[in-house]
C-alpha cells in the first residue's frame, strides 16, 4: 500500500511565477522578481513560500506562491504526520508500561 502511495508523487514542486499571469491585468508572462523593500518583507520571502513579482504591464507588485501542492502531495503529507504521531504514540506507552 505505501509503494503505491508514495511512488512518483512529489510533495511539493517549485513553479516559477514569471510565466503566470498577473493577478491584477491577467496579462501572460510579465511577472519580474521585485526586491524586498522593507524588513517585513525580507522576512516572508527568507521564512515562507512567498517571493515578490511585479507586472511590467499595469505595475501590480506583490507576493507570489512559489512552492505549490497538489491533493497527491497533501495526502501523503498527512498520511507521514500521522504515521509520525502513531509511532510517537506507541513509543509512549511502550515506555510507560517499561518504566
Amino acid at each position: 500500500m505505501t509503494n503505491s502511495l508514495i511512488k512518483g508523487v512529489k510533495a511539493f514542486y517549485r513553479v516559477n511565477p514569471t510565466y503566470d499571469v498577473c493577478p491584477s491585468c491577467k496579462a501572460s508572462g510579465s511577472l519580474q522578481r521585485s526586491h524586498s523593500r522593507n524588513l517585513r518583507e525580507k522576512f516572508v520571502s527568507k521564512l515562507s513560500f512567498h517571493k515578490y513579482y511585479r507586472c511590467k504591464q499595469c505595475g501590480w507588485r506583490g507576493a507570489i506562491r512559489i512552492i505549490r501542492f497538489t491533493q497527491a502531495s497533501i495526502t501523503i503529507i498527512l498520511f507521514y504526520l500521522l504515521l509520525i504521531f502513531g509511532i510517537g504514540f506507541i513509543t509512549q506507552q511502550i515506555l510507560k508500561r517499561l518504566l
